[in-house]
């Protein structure tokens, strides 16, 4: 198992991501202007069962966020190297979050804190992307100059959206903004998982809330789409937009993009 944090920029092929396309990736993770602590936390791994791209957002008081999404990362990195190839990623996926989910829990207990953790991950296997989430960070997939949102927030404001009470430009500064209705940290839960297929030249941004809710979208799909950019410029420029927004929150990126010539 490689694994990989914080602020790097690697470049694998299928000798090292079995069954990947060959890639290139970037992450970055900083506390922004505003918060004391950086409670965001982003890895990348690569496994028998593919190549594993994990952001959280770690909910709670104190250090306990920070701790959670730590404990995600590397719950999920720990689990999944273990599994064999031929495992089925959607199962593998969801056994994995159970044994993070309990991981958190019983740091609930011993350490007498709340806290929770959001996750976004992709398992990449050939050219099949397995996304899977709770929480409001989200998942985005960059085809040309196109991008679309893979995930759907697991929060009060989203749901306010779906049914028309608010418009989703409204949402971004709703007070309820960032009540969640699924975590890790929860006594139960289960990621919401989608494939999606990806072509030669496409490209995945993982990301927290302190990217896609104080960038615009229109601005998050000119950064991410430029093809001018390699996987490091991309994410740093993604990082530098919502450092001049603001940067009232962590900020947890992943960006990840295929080789223009696809399988190696």
């Amino acid at each position: 198992m490689k694994e990989l944090f914080g602020r790097v920029r690697e470049k694998f092929n299928g000798d090292e991501a079995q069954s990947s396309p060959s890639f290139d990736v970037a992450v970055r993770c900083h506390k922004g202007k505003m918060r004391e602590e950086n409670q965001d936390r982003a890895a990348i791994y690569t496994m028998p069962l593919g190549a594993l791209l994990v952001v959280a957002d770690g909910v709670g008081g104190l250090s306990g966020g920070a701790l959670a999404a730590q404990t995600a990362v590397e719950g999920y990195g720990s689990f999944l190297a273990s599994v064999d190839s031929g495992t089925d990623p959607n199962t593998a996926l969801q056994r994995a979050t159970q044994t993070v989910n309990q991981a958190i829990c019983d740091k609930q207990v011993t350490t007498r804190q709340s806290m929770g953790s959001t996750v976004v991950l992709a398992l990449v296997r050939g050219t099949t992307a397995h996304i899977g989430h709770a929480g409001d960070s989200r998942a985005y997939l960059i085809r040309e100059d196109t991008m679309s949102r893979l995930t759907r927030d697991h929060s009060i404001v989203q749901k306010m959206v779906d049914r028309g009470i608010i418009s989703d430009a409204q949402s971004r500064s709703h007070p309820d903004a960032s009540v969640l209705t699924r975590s890790l940290g929860q006594k139960t839960v289960e990621l919401e998982l989608s494939e999606t297929k990806l072509a030669a030249g496409d490209a995945l941004l993982l990301c927290s809330d302190g990217l896609w809710a104080y960038v615009e979208e229109d601005a998050l799909r000119e950064t991410a789409s430029s093809p001018l950019l390699t996987a490091e410029q991309s994410a740093e420029a993604l990082l530098c937009r919502a450092l001049e927004a603001g940067g009232a929150d962590n900020i947890g990126i992943i960006f990840f993009r295929v080789s223009p010539s696809g399988m190696v």
